[in-house]
């Protein structure tokens, strides 16, 4: 059983609501119906959790405009398409948009649960995802760049000495600035802000291609994407 998160039903047949809506009931979750793409935008909020079943053949706007528009947005709410007939190409370019599952009208209940089941715990793992990315940009803003430099070449396994040797400091300075760190961040043991720091790097790793490119070293690419998140927050 999924708990949590609503599901938004977005189909113009009201046989299809009901038969639709009786499904989400059945799971014990919250659903809100419509009948036109419309009305389902003005209450839409993208911050709630959950996921959408759209009929693609809209009467005011089609369920694959429909689901453009929604991708603009963060999160992108998931959705599921169902069809009384639809075109190899449409559903092609549903899926290719993210579409969790294309379904035909009607849809066998067991399928359409199952599938509900799934876009809800992948919607739960994008939120989860999206809220440690800014919980990680919170904490990375509180570091000095000079911390960040520190923070970084941890990550790469370095030494307290050989981290003093190239930036060329002092190794007590190494010390005090993981130290500022390691309060900043809250955190108690050095081997708590190097998990920490390898988290952050992984996070804002630069790809390959910029590295194969000339487009500047790892070290370097790296760091200016660290502070790049330290300043977006």
């Amino acid at each position: 059983m999924v708990s949590g998160g609503t599901v938004f039903i977005v189909d113009s047949d009201a046989e299809t609501r009901k038969r639709t809506s009786g499904v989400v009931r059945s799971m014990k979750l919250r659903y809100e119906s419509y009948a036109l793409a419309q009305d389902f935008l003005d209450k839409y909020d993208p911050q709630r959790s959950g996921c959408a079943i759209f009929e693609v053949r809209l009467p005011d706007i089609s369920g694959l405009q429909l689901q453009e528009q929604l991708a603009q947005q963060t999160p992108a709410v998931l959705v599921i398409f169902l069809a009384s007939h639809a075109s190899v190409p449409v559903v092609v370019r549903a899926i290719q948009q993210g579409a969790v599952n294309f379904l035909q009208k009607p849809a066998d209940e067991q399928e359409l649960w199952d599938t509900i089941q799934r876009a809800l715990q992948i919607d739960r793992e994008r939120r989860a995802a999206v809220a440690e990315i800014e919980n990680l940009r919170g904490q990375l803003a509180l570091l000095t760049e000079k911390e960040l430099d520190v923070l970084m070449l941890m990550a790469r396994e370095k030494g307290t000495r050989s981290i003093a040797r190239e930036l060329d400091v002092s190794v007590r300075t190494v010390e005090f600035r993981r130290c500022r760190m390691l309060q900043k961040l809250q955190l108690t043991t050095p081997v708590q802000l190097l998990h920490f720091a390898i988290r952050a790097t992984q996070q804002y790793q630069p790809d390959s291609d910029a590295q194969g490119n000339g487009q500047g070293s790892g070290k370097s690419l790296l760091s200016r994407n660290l502070r790049r998140a330290m300043a977006s927050s």
